[in-house]
């Protein structure tokens, strides 16, 4: 039985969290900025790398922001698709799955998956087609079983609703 699930609310959660996770990313890359421009950072000899080091830190800490971002930017435009139970899997599809007799809900979007949110007491995991589990699921209809490799064996993910 489906939970009142409201995409755009799972959306908003997600949104917030990534907010969250923006503001401590960007004091890191603030503080990895300062890092690299500070006069201590300066080489003392050719075997200090200091300073080259704090500027692939400052760099790395950059992208993750600019990456939050588009992550955010892509979940505020997101318009999901409300799914009929004889729909095929595709991207914004909210997939109820059965591993071992528990249910499991997924949120499959073309970008952005690893994200984790709890809704209305049903906890969602976000997944991308770029993993194994999205390519998976891509193209099933309820009743099918997506097979994914696991740590040397196999994980059977029954679909039990695609909302």
């Amino acid at each position: 039985m489906k939970p009142k699930l409201n995409k755009s609310a799972i959306l908003q959660q997600l949104v917030t969290q990534l907010e969250v996770v923006l503001a401590s990313a960007q004091n890191a890359a603030a503080v990895a900025h300062d890092a690299a421009t500070n006069e201590e950072s300066i080489s003392e000899d050719k075997h200090d790398t200091r300073s080259i080091e704090a500027g692939y830190l400052a760099g790395a800490q950059r992208k993750r922001v600019a990456e939050i971002k588009e992550q955010i930017n892509y979940l505020k435009i997101l318009k999901p698709k409300d799914f009929t139970k004889e729909e095929k899997i595709s991207t914004t599809a909210l997939i109820q799955v059965k591993i071992n007799d528990e249910s499991f809900y997924y949120f499959l979007l073309q970008q952005g998956g690893g994200l984790e949110t709890e809704v209305d007491g049903v906890v969602i995991k976000t997944v991308s087609p770029q993993t194994p589990l999205g390519q998976a699921l891509l193209g099933l209809v309820v009743g099918d079983t997506a097979v994914v490799p696991a740590k040397g064996a196999t994980r059977e993910y029954e679909i039990q609703g695609i909302y």
